[in-house]
C-alpha cells in the first residue's frame, strides 16, 4: 500500500488540477516500476495498492524502493513551481500467508506497515509484523 506524503499540502499549494495531474504522473510511475503481471490500482484518495503475485518480500522492498524513487523524480519545481522538493511517499508491505491469509487481512496488514511507515517520519517502507 502506497500514501503519497503530505498530499492535502501538496494540493492546497498548487490546486487540485495539479493534484489530479500529479497523481496520473504517479499512477505511470508506478505502472512502469512493476511487471506486467502485477496489478496497480488507486485505492482511494492519494493512496495506491500493488498485488505482487508470486512475489517475496524481499522482492517486494526492491519494487517498492523502486517506486519510492520514481515518485521523487515527479517534482513540482519541474512544472514551473517555486519548489524543489521532490514528492515522497510511504509505503506499506504485507505478504502472504505470513501477514495474512485472505485479501481483508493482507490489505489491513499493509495499512497497518503504511501507517507505521508514516509514524516514523514518512518518506520509507515499513513491512508487515
Amino acid at each position: 500500500m502506497i500514501d503519497i506524503d503530505d498530499f492535502k499540502q501538496y494540493n492546497d499549494q498548487f490546486g487540485h488540477l495539479e493534484g489530479d495531474r500529479i497523481l496520473k504522473d504517479i499512477g505511470v510511475k508506478i505502472k512502469a516500476s512493476i511487471r506486467e503481471t502485477d496489478f496497480g490500482a488507486r485505492y482511494g484518495g492519494e493512496e495506491f495498492v500493488i498485488v505482487l503475485p508470486g512475489t517475496d518480500q524481499g522482492v517486494a522492498l526492491k519494487v517498492s524502493e523502486r517506486i519510492k524513487e520514481a515518485v521523487r523524480d515527479c517534482v513540482p519545481g519541474n512544472r514551473g513551481h517555486e519548489t524543489t522538493n521532490g514528492l515522497t511517499v510511504s509505503i506499506g508491505i504485507a505478504t502472504f500467508p505470513s501477514d495474512g491469509d485472505s485479501p481483508k487481512a493482507l490489505i489491513e496488514a499493509a495499512d497497518r506497515a503504511l501507517y507505521s511507515a508514516k509514524g516514523k517520519g514518512k518518506d520509507r517502507i515499513c513491512v508487515g509484523n
